[in-house]
């Protein structure tokens, strides 16, 4: 039943073009990858700074403010797939209490699965973020481009393939072809939204409790009356 729900989830989005939520995702695909390429720079230069200057102790610091910087990023993109994509993700577990020190909070985060992922989320941005944006960009360019081709093709030279466009029949070929390009670039919008969808759930959610072990510690009392 669950996947059905899924299913039918993944198919609404596909073919939801709703003004609003369709822009936010469009622009949630296009800044994918300048955001990729200021986190793949900040955590490859921090992390191999660190490792670094290990030997020496200054780079543990290092390492631990960015661990530090790339898990409030992770929270930033858990915000935003929140915003732009209406994701509800959970967010990361936190220690319960601050009176075991930095030392136990930093082995406590190192221990977490979710600290991580999110590396690894942050990580992939960049490629991902290459892939949705000149995908993304290149197939709406080109149907505008196509569509506009009537409007213009008699004050502008307008070249496609290895001829010029010079008539009316023409023109109207290149805007109907830009128009089913819109279709298909409408569609790619959402498409790649339900792949950033899947990649975000996976590996920006928290650590979820263990609900089998809940059930048997609730469920103790009445064993024992």
């Amino acid at each position: 039943m669950s996947n059905d729900l899924a299913t039918e989830a993944n198919e609404s989005s596909l073919f939801d073009f709703s003004p609003g939520p369709f822009f936010l995702r469009l622009a949630y695909l296009l800044a994918a990858f300048p955001l990729g390429v200021f986190y793949f720079v900040l955590l490859t230069v921090g992390i191999s700074l660190g490792l670094g200057l290990a030997i020496i102790w200054i780079g543990i610091p290092i390492l631990a403010i960015v661990m530090a910087a790339w898990l409030a990023l992770a929270e930033f993109e858990r915000r935003l797939a929140g915003s732009m994509l209406g994701l509800d993700i959970p967010a990361a577990k936190r220690q319960a209490g601050t009176e075991s020190g930095i030392w136990e909070t930093v082995k406590h985060r190192l221990g977490d699965s979710c600290t991580w992922r999110s590396l690894l989320y942050l990580l992939l941005k960049l490629p991902l973020g290459i892939v949705s944006f000149s995908l993304t960009f290149t197939a709406l360019v080109s149907s505008v481009a196509l569509i506009a081709v009537p409007f213009v093709y008699e004050f502008v030279p307008v070249q496609i393939g290895v001829g010029y466009v010079t008539t009316w029949e023409e023109a109207l070929m290149c805007a109907a072809a830009g128009a089913v390009l819109a279709g298909g670039a409408l569609l790619l919008v959402n498409g790649l939204t339900l792949v950033w969808r899947q990649v975000a759930s996976s590996l920006l959610s928290g650590t979820r409790p263990d609900t089998r072990t809940e059930s048997r510690v609730e469920e103790t009392p009445l064993l024992i009356r």
